[in-house]
């Protein structure tokens, strides 16, 4: 009774700070509340909930949380988070244990992860990328964890199947078919591509990228190379069942110093026989049919296109040399 006297007498006076138990029959010290809850969380493997700490200390939660806030305040290995206490000990043990599940996989999905250990996911996201090289041999490509045996399979596999193609193909179609991960096939066919271990090229980005092997552009440069020289002329039809879409655009840049007509792409050396016909009618003061001289696929509004241009540089021509 005398010792209790004293305790209550010290508590008035505040010489002392202690913390009451619920039931009020016993009572501990700040520095040994600290103690506990920390046992405690060792005891939990390093994860506990603040709310469990109650029934097995016995002490009003408020007290708790005072205690809680001053061991994170000073122990920044300590994670708050949901209402639990998380230490980076326990976040080790987790990263090892996805890690042995990721050598047996080959990947992990990262979200799947922390809901398997009820987790937040920006939470084991970070722990992840902190234990990159240590405690996690893998790598992190959005939300999905790979090793590199994973992704050098994987590789092997685009270049493969890639390799095998010889027409203009949608990628999206060849990954649906070969069951290729969408995430890491695209960065890689640029990435074979650009150091010239695919011979081709990608048209577009994403789901509309189209893989054009070099085999099929090399033919398809032969077959327009070959008409085109043989007869001064090709149609855009042609061109699109050469599996080019913008053909005026295409023989612009090809083949220039010919005309782009409304129907099809007029050679140089045409141009040059109809505007030599016209020169020759100038000079002796007489008619030209220039309809002969021209490939007969071409349209009326054709045939007008290239008489205006001819005439153009004939009478551009007559104007210099009478400046001389």
């Amino acid at each position: 009774r005398n010792a209790v006297q004293i305790v209550l007498k010290l508590l008035e006076t505040n010489r002392i700070k202690l913390v009451f138990t619920k039931t009020g029959k016993e009572y501990l010290t700040p520095k040994q509340l600290r103690l506990e809850i920390e046992d405690e969380i060792l005891a939990h493997s390093g994860r506990l909930a603040v709310v469990d700490l109650q029934p097995i200390l016995n002490v009003d939660i408020h007290n708790i949380e005072d205690v809680v806030s001053d061991i994170l305040k000073h122990d920044k290995s300590i994670t708050f988070m949901n209402g639990e206490i998380i230490t980076e000990y326990y976040l080790d043990g987790v990263v090892e244990e996805i890690n042995e599940s990721l050598e047996d996989a080959g990947q992990l999905c990262i979200s799947a992860q922390a809901q398997k250990f009820s987790l937040p996911a920006s939470l084991l996201r970070q722990a992840m990328e902190n234990r990159i090289g240590t405690l996690i041999h893998g790598y992190m490509e959005g939300d999905t964890l790979y090793t590199a045996s994973f992704l050098q399979r994987h590789s092997a596999r685009v270049r493969g199947v890639f390799s095998a193609i010889t027409e203009p193909t949608p990628v999206r179609l060849i990954i649906q078919q070969y069951s290729l991960l969408e995430s890491l096939t695209y960065p890689e066919l640029k990435k074979l591509s650009d150091e010239g271990r695919l011979a081709a090229s990608i048209k577009g980005t994403d789901s509309r990228a189209v893989y054009i092997p070099r085999i099929f552009s090399l033919a398809q440069e032969l077959a327009v190379t070959s008409f085109f020289t043989q007869n001064g002329y090709i149609e855009y039809t042609n061109l699109g069942k050469l599996q080019i879409a913008d053909g005026k655009g295409y023989m612009k840049s090809q083949y220039s110093g010919g005309l782009a007509l409304d129907t099809c792409y007029l050679s140089r050396d045409s141009l040059d026989d109809v505007q030599a016909h016209l020169e020759e009618a100038a000079v002796n003061a007489s008619f030209a049919d220039v309809q002969p001289l021209l490939p007969s696929p071409l349209t009326e509004k054709d045939v007008n296109m290239v008489c205006e241009m001819c005439v153009q540089a004939v009478n551009q021509k007559q104007t210099e040399q009478n400046l001389k």
